[in-house]
């Protein structure tokens, strides 16, 4: 979304309403754990405060992330508070004292809110996802692949070393 500086002015206290939709498919290249990730909508309102144009807003969608622990599909939803704020007016004073308040220099005449939301989308998947439960994990576990299975008790049992075969018959006759 491309907010112009000019229609920020015009406002003189009163609030803009903002309503947009993100395709952020991109982000996939951005967080290898994040394998798709729904349009994110945006719904929220900008209002002018002493010469800074002020966002806030929620993000909701869904997103589709790896497991840490099977590597399985694990479906995450995207409900993230957003705030953000813009520098409209040369008023506020110098660069380091906006960046302690986290205030945003505008570059030109629009404000776009894209990578501000997609860092917001990126801060809320956690750092290592999981299934919701223990056994739905158990469930997505692979349980063979090229050159390599996974061994039950069963099977462990089953297989006898073949030096000591005979002496497996011999145990088999006398039962």
């Amino acid at each position: 979304m491309i907010i112009n500086v000019k229609q920020c002015l015009e406002l003189k206290g009163k609030e803009l309403p903002l309503k947009h939709t993100y395709e952020l498919a991109q982000l996939t290249q951005r967080n290898k754990q994040l394998l798709s990730v729904s349009p994110i909508q945006f719904e929220g309102q900008g209002q002018m405060q002493s010469g800074v144009f002020v966002i806030k807003g929620t993000l909701q969608g869904t997103c589709i992330v790896a497991c840490s622990r099977c590597l399985g599909d694990v479906n995450l939803s995207i409900l993230q508070e957003l705030e953000e704020r813009f520098n409209i007016q040369a008023k506020l004073g110098t660069i380091e004292e906006n960046e302690e308040q986290e205030i945003h220099e505008v570059i030109g005449q629009e404000i776009n809110l894209t990578p501000y939301v997609e860092n917001e989308v990126l801060l809320s998947i956690p750092s290592f996802p999981v299934c919701r439960s223990e056994e739905e994990c158990k469930n997505h576990l692979p349980q063979e692949g090229k050159d390599w299975n996974v061994l039950t008790e069963k099977m462990k049992q089953d297989k006898i070393d073949p030096r000591l075969a005979d002496l497996a018959k011999f145990f088999d006759q006398n039962k």
